[in-house]
């Protein structure tokens, strides 16, 4: 059955034909990145759902791939425990309205900015990291030089926002919104799973007591 399927592969295999048919053919960067002031421009707010699967540079691409790889298929585990059956259309929801909720604000800011661009499934991907986290807090822990890491997964999650942070910087994908972006994970969870947020705050008690 389809809901059986795990999106992560899915989403993997789109972002990277993307951003690879946009490396090679810069045209289809042009009309598939956000661009806020031809959006506003022309109406082309069909832009919001293409721009998170383009990445002009490799260290972002390769970075969000690798974070996808680590955290996805946990996501869809827990949600398909969790939403059963709905749970792989709520994993590919949950990508799609980080992505495009975390586009409002460059669109907003930058309408009146010709040349101004924007890609990059950041947004996106935090989501989908710190909503598996949220229902799992001690995903991946660890043991190193003697001492258990109950929180391994939050710590890579943390570190996976720092980069993102610094790469939008410097990155030619200009793409922000990762730690919105963990926000919104978060409360998708608790939206439409009011008990997790009781189950969560347990487990972080028990992890303290």
């Amino acid at each position: 059955m389809l809901y059986n399927i795990d999106p992560t592969h899915f989403l993997m295999f789109i972002i990277l034909g993307c951003s690879l048919l946009a490396r090679r053919n810069s045209k289809l960067a042009d009309i598939w990145a956000l661009d806020p002031y031809r959006v506003s421009s022309n109406n082309e707010y069909y832009r919001f759902l293409t721009a998170p699967f383009i990445h002009r540079s490799p260290l972002h691409l390769g970075l969000n791939l690798l974070a996808l790889f680590i955290f996805g298929s946990h996501t869809f585990e827990n949600f398909q425990r969790v939403f059963t059956s709905r749970g792989s259309f709520l994993y590919l929801t949950l990508f799609m309205l980080a992505s495009i909720i975390c586009q409002i604000p460059p669109y907003l800011g930058h309408r009146q900015e010709k040349g101004f661009q924007s890609s990059g499934a950041s947004a996106g991907i935090s989501a989908i990291i710190f909503a598996t986290l949220f229902l799992n807090p001690t995903l991946l822990s660890f043991t190193a030089f003697g001492h258990e890491f109950s929180f391994g997964g939050f710590m890579i999650g943390l570190g996976y926002l720092v980069a993102c942070h610094l790469m939008a910087k410097t990155s030619a994908d200009r793409h922000s919104g990762a730690s919105v972006g963990a926000l919104i994970g978060m409360l998708f969870v608790i939206f439409l799973h009011k008990s997790s947020l009781t189950l969560f705050a347990e487990k972080l008690l028990y992890l303290f007591s």
